[in-house]
This record gives C-alpha cells, structure tokens and sequence, in this order.
C-alpha cells in the first residue's frame, strides 16, 4: 500500500523500516494514555479505607509455660480492648517462642474481636470478625518486660454480622500490653 492507506498501513511501513506519519504517532500516543487512564490503580479499590488506633490488653490467666533447652513457649489468653477504626474488645489464645540466645522472641495470637469498625465514609459496622497477629520483640531475656517494644502485622481473616466482608492487614507496634495499629480495610 502506497500512499494513502492510514494507521494499519503506517504501522505496517514502520516495521518494514519505513518511517511513522505523525497522524498515526499521535493516534498511537493517544490509544496508549486512554488504555492507560482507564486502568484503576490497585490502591483505589472502592470501599478501602485507612485504620488506625489502640489496643490494650491484659492476660486473663496465668500463662502456661513450657521449656526446651534455652528456649521457653508461653501459652496464654487476653482479653483486648481495641480504639479508633475498630471500637470493641478481643478475646485471644497466643504463644511467645522466646529464644534468649538469640536475642528476641517470637509471638503468634488469634482473638476474636467483637464491635464496630468505620468504613472509608465514616460509617460503623458491628459484627465480629477473627484476626491473626504474629510479632517479633528484641531481647536477651525470657522474662516478662513491660517495657519490652513489640513490632508486628495483624490480618482480618473472617467476619460475621456487619463485618462479614470485611478484610484488612497492616501493622502493629509498641510495649508489652500497649500498642498502636495502622494498617488497609476494605469492605467487599
């Protein structure tokens, strides 16, 4: 095709080492940001929302403790009281491995939580939902700290009620039975 012939000839003359008509360049530049804009990011899934707020905790029993060689495992239950997003309180089964030898200890909980959580448009949801947290805390000791600083993740793992589509992960941090969460909900 020589000549006339549009945008298929002049992509065709491109790959024979022709050279491109600006009208075809500019169609083509166009196409490309159109595809481009109509493309959501990942980040702005309806529904998501910032969390953020508190948890408090305090055991509700005496811990259980195991010993193998330098390394303890302390099985326990607390009971949470969580601010901010979510508006409510957990109850929790957990282990901490702790290994003093190598200077930290490991910490693995599931709880149920019961209460509210706030939506991106600021509307409460009640119901419960189940949350798995694991964390890491630096230490040389097996002995309970209350100034121990614990870093870990938390994930929404189910839900009932109002919370029955609630998902979410993020962050936590912060002293033995204090600690501030921020993390990503969404409903969906």
């Amino acid at each position: 095709m020589q000549g006339e012939g549009g945008f298929v000839s002049d992509l065709q003359r491109v790959g024979k080492g022709g050279a491109m008509k600006p009208r075809a360049l500019i169609l083509l530049v166009m196409v490309t940001a159109l595809l481009l804009v109509s493309v959501a990011p990942v980040g702005a899934a309806p529904g998501t929302a910032n969390a953020s707020g508190t948890w408090d905790y305090v055991l509700t029993a005496e811990p259980e403790v195991k010993v193998a060689g330098p390394n303890m495992f302390i099985y326990g239950q607390d009971h949470g009281v969580w601010g901010g997003t979510f508006e409510g309180f957990t109850e929790e089964e957990f282990v901490v491995v702790c290994h003093p030898k190598a200077g930290f200890s490991f910490y693995k909980g599931e709880m149920t939580f019961n209460g509210t959580v706030e939506d991106e448009s600021g509307t409460q949801h009640e119901g419960t939902m189940v949350i798995k947290t694991n964390a890491k805390q630096v230490s040389d000791t097996c002995e309970p700290s209350l100034d121990a600083v614990w870093e870990g993740h938390w994930v929404i793992i189910g839900g009932t009620e109002g919370l029955a589509n609630v998902h979410g992960q993020g962050t936590f941090g912060g002293i033995s039975f204090h600690a501030e969460y921020e993390g990503q909900i969404h409903f969906g």
